[in-house]
């Protein structure tokens, strides 16, 4: 994850001096953030920001430790960098998945305009324990957003015939993959009916057409790790952010895939062709998740 620092203009000496820097006035103050009682009540959650510009910048997440002399210990769990979602992409139930070798949460989450089952890094993981002591349950509101190292801008996509996101869609096929989850046979053969269908036209059209030209967006799993896609997303719109620390300038793109808002920051240097409103991104992001509980 350390890797996507460059995403936000960050080089490598950059972000160690920052990290540095977070960790010493965290332990310096201790109380300079968030805390939460854990599990243990000995110990306490501690979340740190340094923005970079706005919204966006890394984030440090630790547990202060009382010692034999009753002071507090700093002990750093693990720092990612982040870029906040400003807009709510969605309502569904999720599920919870802690990483094995720190306290960070993956989150997956189903969504009929996605298509797939969508995985991404939790960002606030402070309110997520204090939602789990408190025992909360319900919908809650994901505001979506990703860091990318590599894209391209593509034209505006030509065709309707394909979109996925009309409202009435959605809700139709939300509530077929919900019927056939609770076992109805007939919710499964509509769904795979229209899979087929989806199929057998893209086939054919394919045939005569570029892709980018037949889809208009897209977003699906790209290599190893679970939360990184490839999207194609239309630009809805944009501003360039210069980085506080560094001065690298950095595009942050309001993105459309699939109907799902999501905003993705990338480094200039990476980004290939000028983005306008209308146009196209089309790249690798990793895929992060603020929720509000």
């Amino acid at each position: 994850m350390h890797d996507y620092l460059r995403a936000l203009g960050i080089d490598e000496d950059s972000g160690k001096k920052i990290v540095t820097n977070m960790i010493k006035e965290t332990k310096d103050e201790i109380v300079n953030g968030k805390l939460y009682a854990g599990i243990k009540e000995q110990k306490q959650l501690v979340e740190k920001e340094y923005d970079v510009f706005f919204d966006a910048g890394v984030k440090l997440v630790g547990e202060t430790i009382p010692t034999k002399n009753a002071k507090m210990k700093f002990e750093e769990d693990h720092y990612f960098p982040y870029i906040t979602g400003d807009e709510v992409s969605m309502e569904e139930d999720l599920i919870f998945s802690k990483k094995v070798d720190t306290k960070a949460y993956s989150v997956m989450c189903e969504d009929p305009r996605a298509g797939i089952s969508l995985v991404f890094y939790l960002q606030n993981v402070l309110d997520y324990e204090i939602y789990k002591k408190d025992k909360l349950k319900g919908q809650v509101m994901v505001c979506f957003s990703g860091l990318s190292l590599e894209g391209k801008i593509l034209l505006p996509g030509k065709t309707k015939e394909l979109d996925l996101t009309d409202p009435l869609n959605v809700i139709k096929k939300r509530g077929l993959i919900k019927a056939a989850k609770n076992g109805d046979v007939s919710a499964m053969e509509n769904l795979t009916l229209d899979e087929l269908d989806l199929n057998t036209k893209v086939s054919e059209r394919s045939m005569k057409e570029d892709i980018f030209t037949i889809v208009n967006t897209s977003i699906m799993p790209h290599g190893a790790e679970a939360d990184s896609y490839k999207i194609l997303g239309n630009i809805e719109g944009f501003k360039l952010e210069e980085n506080s620390v560094t001065k690298r300038k950095v595009y942050v793109l309001d993105l459309e895939v699939n109907g799902i808002k999501i905003k993705v920051a990338i480094n200039k240097n990476d980004l290939e062709g000028e983005p306008l409103v209308g146009r196209r991104f089309y790249g690798v992001i990793w895929l992060q998740g603020y929720i509000d509980f």
